[in-house]
């Protein structure tokens, strides 16, 4: 009985540890499909644009050189399928060129 019991929790113990690293690679892969987008776009300037995200909020940080690039980065990143929400608070209008 013991090792039916010792065999249960290694399960349980690989399983919880693949669904964590599905879950980190699922907000790996989602942060580098929203900053490839960024990057593609002519209306942003992605390599000012830092990106993370985390359960399918995606957070920007960085500059921008005025509120529609910030405006349109939102879009952007909300038109990618897994994403949930996106936080631009942490841009910072001004950013140069």
């Amino acid at each position: 009985m013991k090792i039916l019991h010792k065999r249960a929790t290694i399960d349980i113990l690989a399983i919880a540890g693949l669904a964590t690293f599905v879950m980190l690679a699922g907000d790996a892969w989602l942060t580098a499909k929203v900053k490839a987008a960024l990057l593609a776009d002519t209306q942003v300037h992605g390599l000012a644009l830092d990106v993370d995200a985390k359960d399918g909020v995606v957070i920007v940080r960085g500059t921008a050189a005025t509120r529609a690039e910030i405006d349109a980065a939102r879009k952007i990143a909300l038109g990618i399928e897994g994403v949930r929400e996106v936080d631009v608070r942490a841009v910072a209008i001004g950013g140069q060129r």
